[in-house]
């Protein structure tokens, strides 16, 4: 059953691929035209694969999310703080949906912490201008559709969200009171709140911005580093994994993080069932995974 699809699961991909190019634009219609004939001649053991996962992938991308319901006031819970200078932005759940509020309050925000918020609900609108940052966009990838500006708050409750770890390292970060805490918080959790606005500037306008982030390559020095460690302990691969789990945590399972640690989840099943897929393969599956979870 499975040897059908060893060497073959990136022609999966491929046909995802396309059929999202073709949802931009109608100009990538012949080579999605071609790769279905070449399927229908060289791959017909994969068609059933293929539709499925496209069909899965089409109704995830096109589903329609219901709306939030306009009210006097909602129950916000707090999942992420991010302080400014004059503001305060809150990554918050309501009915179970992402909202950022935006507060000019500097209470002690905490995640778990559950506010009354008063406020106009605010749907994301698209850009005015074309080849612009497209913020709408952006958001829409993380599953947050609306924001509310916050004229009130008033404090509820408090449960445990697995959040405070994250933002706990951070204030302590913060105590340290050095001045490369912005940089720390940076390279170590991929949080830029703290630096300087003409530093990322520069950054960017120098094209650099991708050595300032969080990447694979954090990963790898993990498993390498802890693979040495632990190299005549038997529980060297379940100490790996609550390390990546952990580090995926701190980091807000920041997607080039969690696409590499999959791909090592995903070798170590390989190597246990005797490798029947090769590296492809299995770079594959993770790009399938990550697609359908949030195709955005």
């Amino acid at each position: 059953m499975i040897s059908q699809y060893k060497h073959n699961i990136f022609y999966v991909t491929l046909m995802i691929t396309l059929i999202y190019l073709l949802t931009c634009s109608y100009v990538y219609l012949f080579p999605f035209s071609l790769y279905i004939l070449f399927l229908c001649k060289r791959k017909k053991q994969l068609l059933k694969l293929i539709i499925l996962v496209s069909i899965i992938f089409i109704l995830n991308f096109h589903i329609k999310r219901p709306p939030l319901k306009e009210n006097d006031f909602y129950i916000c819970v707090i999942k992420e703080v991010e302080k400014k200078d004059n503001s305060t932005l809150l990554k918050c759940k309501i009915n179970k949906k992402k909202v950022l509020v935006y507060t000019t309050d500097h209470f002690d925000f905490t995640p778990g912490d559950s506010y009354k918020v008063f406020g106009e609900l605010k749907t994301i609108e698209s850009n005015t201008f074309d080849n612009g940052f497209n913020y709408q966009l952006y958001l829409k990838s993380k599953n947050i559709y609306n924001t509310i500006y916050a004229s009130n708050l008033v404090y509820e409750s408090h449960d445990f969200d697995i959040g405070i770890i994250r933002h706990q390292v951070l204030i302590y970060i913060e105590s340290l009171g050095l001045k490369t805490v912005g940089y720390i918080k940076t390279f170590v959790l991929a949080s830029k709140d703290d630096l300087d606005p003409l530093v990322v500037n520069s950054i960017n306008g120098l094209g650099i911005s991708h050595m300032f982030a969080i990447s694979g390559l954090h990963t790898r020095l993990i498993i390498v580093f802890l693979s040495k460690l632990l190299k005549k302990n038997k529980y060297q691969v379940p100490i790996i994994l609550a390390v990546l789990f952990t580090y995926l945590l701190l980091t807000n399972f920041t997607a080039s993080l969690l696409r590499s640690s999959l791909f090592y989840v995903l070798i170590i099943i390989n190597k246990k069932y005797k490798k029947p897929f090769d590296n492809l393969d299995l770079l594959s599956i993770v790009f399938l995974m990550l697609i359908l979870y949030n195709p955005f």
